[in-house]
């Protein structure tokens, strides 16, 4: 009889445990979620950040364009690349009934940015290693629409994200968050 007690008080040791295992993983990826304006700004916020570092390749203030100066900027700016991807990815779901799958479609996002800008950080690199001036200018001159295009993915991001195909009491309030969020306000002015 004391057998039956002892196992039975193991089984509900285990029991308990695993309950309150659930109960934290449970509150753990609630805390994780975060508000749906919050989630807008911080997604705003990264997106400005590396426009920064990315308008920087072309700014030379006033000095002359050059292979060196050029491969210190893309330097720079795979840097900034990198740590959008990083952020954006390290971003948990907003605190929404599809939080999920504008996560997903937030990580796609970042996907294509790094893809993207490794296309053109490519080009600009074959094209500091040209050997005259002149094919260099006229190698970059070709990677303008690259460069715009990258640029306007800044929009298109935010954009695809708040009418992404999710039901539209939760897009209404996505549209709401990225409206509130005061870095979005200024990304939408410095595109």
């Amino acid at each position: 009889m004391r057998r039956s007690w002892f196992i039975a008080a193991i089984v509900i040791g285990i029991v308990s445990i695993a309950v309150a295992a659930l109960i934290m993983r449970l509150t753990a990826d609630e805390s994780e979620q975060t508000s749906p304006t919050a989630w807008a700004d911080s997604v705003c916020t990264s997106l400005s950040t590396w426009q920064s570092s990315i308008t920087a390749i072309s700014d030379v203030s006033g000095e002359t364009l050059t292979p060196e100066s050029l491969k210190q900027s893309l330097s720079d700016a795979a840097t900034a690349t990198e740590a959008l991807v990083g952020d954006l990815k390290q971003l948990g779901p907003p605190d929404l009934e599809s939080g999920d799958d504008l996560k997903r479609q937030l990580d796609s996002a970042a996907s294509e940015i790094e893809l993207s800008f490794d296309t053109l950080k490519q080009g600009a690199e074959d094209a500091a290693d040209t050997s005259s001036p002149a094919d260099f200018i006229q190698a970059l001159a070709a990677l303008a629409p690259q460069f715009q295009a990258l640029l306007d993915t800044l929009s298109t991001t935010v954009d695809d994200l708040e009418n992404a195909n999710v039901p539209e009491d939760v897009k209404s309030e996505l549209q709401q968050a990225f409206e509130s969020a005061s870095s979005c306000q200024q990304l939408q002015a410095d595109s």
